[in-house]
């Protein structure tokens, strides 16, 4: 081959590259879906667009969203729950899941801004152990949503 047509394919093999794949989040494994379906356990199952699935699944005292790739590992879990005696009780529900899926740091953010404290580390666009959290309080219905791989 001529030394313009390597490097002909070397750009367009730089073109092709794109972004690097998303990260994926922790396997979708069964001690994770049987610890979710003891709060939501009626679930809908739908194809997502761009593979995999998401679940949609309601129960007595929470919701919860799961998003997996087609490897089965969590792309994003949107849990919310309603605790009327507050942050204790909806930790309690939120502290059985979230080290299945999390480690300490997160499930520690997670708590601090459930029992609002101040949690500087976690913001909107703060991402820790590759996870970005977000959380959301209103009357008793307490939310955290953590998200895999996407900026």
């Amino acid at each position: 081959m001529t030394r313009t047509a390597l490097m002909s394919l070397a750009i367009a093999a730089a073109a092709c590259k794109g972004e690097p794949p998303a990260a994926a989040g922790p396997p979708y494994t069964p001690a994770t879906a049987n610890a979710l379906k003891a709060y939501a356990a009626n679930c809908e199952i739908r194809p997502a667009p761009e593979g995999g699935e998401t679940r949609a699944c309601r129960g007595r005292q929470a919701t919860v969203r799961i998003e997996l790739d087609r490897g089965r590992h969590l792309r994003e879990l949107e849990m919310a729950v309603v605790a009327s005696t507050g942050a204790g009780e909806a930790w309690t529900l939120f502290h059985n899941v979230l080290p299945a899926v999390a480690g300490p740091a997160v499930v520690e953010a997670v708590r601090s801004k459930l029992h609002g404290e101040p949690a500087d580390e976690v913001s909107a666009d703060k991402v820790i152990d590759g996870v970005r959290i977000a959380t959301a309080i209103e009357g008793q219905r307490y939310t955290a949503k953590l998200t895999w791989g996407r900026r």
